[in-house]
């Protein structure tokens, strides 16, 4: 049984219709509401700490843990796309083409953590690697930007889009299984490293050389939309999910369906995805499907 709400508004003035399923998806909405409202109590506690990151870091800098690009030597900064706290652009650094992450936001407690993130974890050629930092000298106030690993390709949506000619998307089913099995090496590496991701996207995906990267789990998170990812969930909740393309394998749509599943207890392991996706490999050779790109797609 499904009953229709509406709440107040969100902090934008904005009507929030939602979804409620018993008590759970009530739950659910509750938790939301309040972790938005505990980030907002939260700010000055964590413009307090800010010294505190801003001393840590400093200190791997001097101890020299943390490579310091001259940012005098950076030139060609090309946006390459935003997210909810940060911006990347790809730049020129002594002739090398690299990657630069630069926070939206000036806590450094963002920078600090998405560092330790990478610290902590050894090279895997399916997470992408950061390089350093560099201090952005344009600005008053110490403002740091991370080095990052450029991916030649862009991310997993970009390459898919390139797929697409005059209303078609063809891609082999060989290379669907190889991007499959890299993805899932570089969470079973996050996994074991003890990193839960937790905004896995086609945009945190980069392809360099053919290669999958990993990317945007350094930091946790957060509901920055709540009217829309409250829509999300309501759309989950009713059931609806996007449709199976026509072509797909039968023994990898099982597979993703019980992914998408409700109830976490149903939802394979990454061994057992690994070992579907490997049984799923000679099930069919060129997936087909007729699309339209809207001129927003093609411009991004």
């Amino acid at each position: 049984m499904y009953t229709v709400n509406t709440v107040k508004t969100d902090v934008r003035g904005r009507q929030i219709g939602m979804l409620t399923e018993c008590s759970k998806v009530q739950e659910l909405i509750q938790k939301i509401f309040k972790k938005h409202h505990d980030e907002c109590n939260v700010g000055a506690l964590e413009k307090r700490d800010s010294s505190r990151y801003r001393e840590w870091l400093e200190k791997e800098l001097e101890g020299g843990n943390i490579k310091n690009y001259d940012y005098s030597k950076f030139s060609d900064f090309i946006e390459l796309g935003r997210g909810s706290h940060s911006v990347v652009y790809s730049a020129e650094y002594c002739g090398e083409k690299i990657a630069c992450k630069k926070f939206t936001r000036p806590e450094d407690k963002i920078l600090v953590n998405e560092i330790k993130q990478h610290i902590t974890i050894d090279n895997n050629e399916n997470i992408i690697e950061v390089l350093g930092i560099t201090e952005c000298s344009e600005i008053p106030r110490k403002n740091y930007m991370l080095v990052l690993q450029f991916a030649n390709s862009g991310n997993l949506a970009d390459h898919l889009r390139s797929k697409a000619s005059d209303g078609i998307f063809e891609i082999s089913w060989t290379e669907l299984i190889q991007i499959a099995e890299q993805i899932i090496s570089g969470i079973q590496h996050l996994h074991a490293n003890k990193i839960v991701h937790r905004n896995l996207h086609p945009k945190n995906i980069l392809i360099n050389d053919n290669k999958v990267l990993i990317s945007g789990f350094g930091s946790a998170w957060k509901f920055n939309d709540i009217a829309n990812k409250l829509a999300l969930a309501n759309h989950i909740s009713k059931g609806k999910r996007e449709k199976i393309v026509p072509g797909t394998p039968s023994i990898y749509a099982k597979l993703y369906k019980k992914c998408w599943s409700t109830n976490p207890k149903k939802r394979p392991e990454l061994k057992e995805i690994s070992r579907k996706i490997e049984q799923s490999r000679e099930a069919a050779k060129i997936i087909k499907n007729h699309i339209r790109l809207s001129h927003r797609m093609k411009s991004e």
